[in-house]
């Protein structure tokens, strides 16, 4: 419920063990204990991460998006789907929460999170247009702020133990891959078909 929350003539905002003396009709004293426990209905979640194919070095992505006049933001790079999964729940077709955000050419980007997801732990996922879908390595604690780094270790992306889940882009800066045009989860030469075929009908725009 909203705040304040109000209790035998009192209001509270925060969380704490509050007690109240109430007497009755006979004259008798009783005490009452308030155990009052506050969630925030706000989260946020403050990522971090760099797309390969926009990186020019020092911790700086191209801002495609401002360069190519679709948006007013300098600094706005590109557009990322995050997505919550719960371990529990891999299985499921849909994750547990996902939004649409903007990323900034230093890689910030940051998105409110319902109050539900507050103690919870879930898995970060990145998707973007054409670059290989990136997963946190472990489960996230969910708590307000909540900060998470794509770019400072190979560790912080989810690997099959084979394959690098980013790519050193050098200086102790990582990015997560591109090339992932058709969306299928690889780099491959079907990816290149899908360029080829567009270059060849003169194909152009922002998909």
């Amino acid at each position: 419920r909203a705040l304040p929350y109000s209790w035998n003539g009192s209001s509270y905002t925060t969380s704490g063990i509050f007690s109240s003396t109430f007497t009755n009709i006979n004259g008798c004293d009783s005490m009452v204990v308030l155990h009052l426990t506050v969630n925030s209905c706000i989260v946020t979640l403050n990522l971090k991460l760099l797309i390969e194919g926009y990186y020019m070095g020092s911790g700086l992505m191209r801002n495609l998006l401002y360069q190519s006049g679709l948006s007013t933001n300098a600094l706005a790079t590109d557009s990322i789907q995050v997505s919550l999964w719960r371990a529990d729940h891999l299985q499921n077709v849909a994750p547990d929460y996902a939004a649409v955000v903007m990323l900034m050419n230093n890689g910030n980007t940051s998105l409110i999170l319902p109050g539900w997801t507050t103690s919870n732990s879930y898995y970060i996922a990145i998707k973007h247009r054409n670059s290989i879908e990136t997963w946190s390595s472990a489960s996230v604690s969910i708590v307000h702020p909540t900060n998470y780094d794509f770019t400072t270790s190979l560790s912080k992306a989810y690997s099959d133990g084979v394959n690098t889940a980013m790519k050193n882009m050098g200086g102790g800066v990582f990015a997560i891959y591109g090339g992932d045009v058709n969306q299928d989860g690889t780099v491959d030469g079907s990816d290149m078909n899908e360029i080829d075929n567009n270059t060849s009908v003169a194909s152009y725009g922002y998909d």
